[in-house]
C-alpha cells in the first residue's frame, strides 16, 4: 500500500482532471505522447481478448487501444476520482471500459486473467516497486504481454527537468531500465525489450501545434541512446509470460 497522503494527491490530481478531457485526434500533447507509446507496443496486441491499465489514472491510452481494435478493456486505480475520469475518457473515445478500484500491489484477479497489461507513469511512485511488477506478472496469462512507461526520479532530464525534483514527493526512485530488465528476468519473463524516450527540451510540450511537431521528430532518433539514457524524460518496456 502506498502512504495515505499518496491518494490525497491523486484525488485531488484526478477531481482536478475530470471536466478537461480532449478529443482523441485534438492536435494536444497528451494525444501525441499516447499515440507514439501505441506505436512502440502495437504489434503485440492481441486481437481480441482482456486488456487491463494498471493504475490507469485517465485510463486515455487504455482507451485508445479499444479504439484501435476489438478488445475487452478494464482500467484499475485505487482513486475513485480516477475511475469518473476513465468514465468519461470512455465516453470521448466511444469505447466500453470496465473500472475495477483496486490496489495495484493486490488486485484480487486469479492468475492468468489478462491477455495484455500496460502501466503508465506508475512504477516510479513507489519505494519498491517489485511487489506491483509481481502482482502485473501474475495476473498475465501464459503468453501474455507487460508493458511499462516509467518516469524516474532524475537530478535532471531535458523535459520537464524541475518537475520530478522538486515536485510532490509521491515521484519517488530512480530506478532506471536495467533494473526492471533484471526484476523481470527474475520474475520468469522472456523477450524483455526496454527504450529511454523523451529527449526533449523544457516545457516544449505547451508550444503550438507544428513547431512542437517539428521538435519531436528532430528528438525521436536520439531514443534509445545514451544520451536517451541520461536526460531522457522516461523509459519504456514490454515483456512477455512465457507458456
Amino acid at each position: 500500500m502506498q502512504p495515505q497522503e499518496d491518494k490525497a494527491f491523486w484525488n485531488k490530481e484526478w477531481e482536478s482532471a475530470v471536466m478537461s478531457s480532449d478529443h482523441p485526434d485534438a492536435p494536444v500533447w497528451r494525444n501525441e505522447l499516447d499515440q507514439r507509446l501505441l506505436a512502440f507496443f502495437s504489434h503485440l496486441l492481441p486481437k481480441n481478448g482482456r486488456v487491463a491499465e494498471v493504475g490507469c489514472g485517465s485510463g486515455r491510452l487504455l482507451a485508445r487501444i479499444g479504439r484501435a481494435q476489438p478488445a475487452e478493456l478494464i482500467a484499475v486505480d485505487y482513486s475513485v476520482p480516477s475511475m469518473e475520469l476513465v468514465m468519461e475518457s470512455a465516453r470521448v473515445f466511444g469505447v466500453k471500459i470496465r473500472p475495477i478500484l483496486a490496489d495495484v500491489t493486490n488486485m484480487g484477479f486469479v492468475n492468468g486473467t489478462f491477455d495484455f497489461i500496460l502501466s503508465g507513469g506508475l512504477l516510479e511512485h513507489f519505494d519498491d516497486p517489485r511487489p506491483a511488477l509481481a502482482e502485473m506478472v501474475r495476473i498475465l496469462k501464459l503468453g501474455g504481454i507487460l508493458f511499462a512507461a516509467v518516469v524516474p526520479r532524475k537530478l535532471f532530464s531535458m523535459h520537464r527537468p524541475m518537475h520530478r525534483w522538486c515536485g510532490p514527493q509521491v515521484y519517488r526512485t530512480r530506478y532506471g531500465r536495467q533494473h526492471y530488465a533484471a526484476w523481470l528476468k527474475e520474475l520468469g519473463c522472456v523477450d524483455v525489450v526496454s527504450e529511454s524516450k523523451g529527449l526533449y527540451p523544457p516545457l516544449f510540450h505547451h508550444l503550438p501545434t507544428k513547431p512542437r511537431r517539428l521538435i519531436e521528430r528532430a528528438c525521436r532518433p536520439l531514443e534509445g541512446t545514451w544520451l536517451a539514457d541520461k536526460l531522457g524524460y522516461f523509459f519504456v518496456f514490454t515483456a512477455r509470460r512465457p507458456y
